[in-house]
């Protein structure tokens, strides 16, 4: 889907009833919050579901010094990551803190979603999405009303759901393993 920034804000500007934008440029109060807002908002809008446009794979080098207690070894995370959706085998505890993935395993493999900076490689959902959170961001300072503000994250967590769905149906279904009264029953 090609879509620029431009595209997007008045996207979000249009469902809070406000006049669309003809540069992201303009001296006016629905350019500057868009300008204020956007990149933390197209951020926390990757972060808060794992979009398949914005999921990358990668083998994680140990670094130098491990944690001071607690974990065995340390894997800096690539400057990209904003969030580690899963590793190779998460039968094995792990946690992020300080930009580093914290595990005993020897190596880590992991699937994260990364800073997706390009407009062009956005799903329909997604910009659907991230005008609505946006929107509900700029509520206030664009129309000064508060309902706005509630109406439009609430939408936006509609879309959120409207993913997760479109994503269940894309794609090989998760296997369950057998549990062991299962395997016994089927033998």
């Amino acid at each position: 889907m090609a879509v620029a920034q431009i595209d997007i804000a008045n996207r979000a500007l249009v469902k809070l009833g406000a006049e669309p934008l003809t540069s992201l440029t303009e001296d006016n109060d629905r350019a500057v919050a868009f300008n204020q807002l956007y990149n933390a908002v197209r951020e926390a809008t990757l972060e808060a579901y794992p979009w398949r446009f914005a999921l990358k794979r990668a083998s994680l080098a140990q670094g130098a010094t491990a944690p001071t207690w607690g974990w065995n070894n340390a894997y800096p995370l690539p400057a990209d990551c904003l969030k580690v959706e899963s590793t190779d085998n998460d039968d094995y505890p792990w946690t992020v803190e300080q930009g580093e993935l914290y595990s005993n395993r020897s190596d880590m493999k992991i699937v994260y979603i990364f800073n997706v900076a390009d407009t062009n490689t956005f799903s329909p959902t997604y910009v659907e999405a991230l005008s609505e959170h946006l929107a509900s961001e700029m509520a206030i300072a664009v129309t000064g009303e508060s309902n706005l503000k509630q109406f439009h994250w609430e939408l936006y967590q509609l879309k959120i759901k409207e993913a997760r769905t479109r994503d269940s149906q894309a794609g090989s279904p998760k296997k369950f393993p057998f549990s062991d009264l299962e395997t016994e029953r089927h033998s």
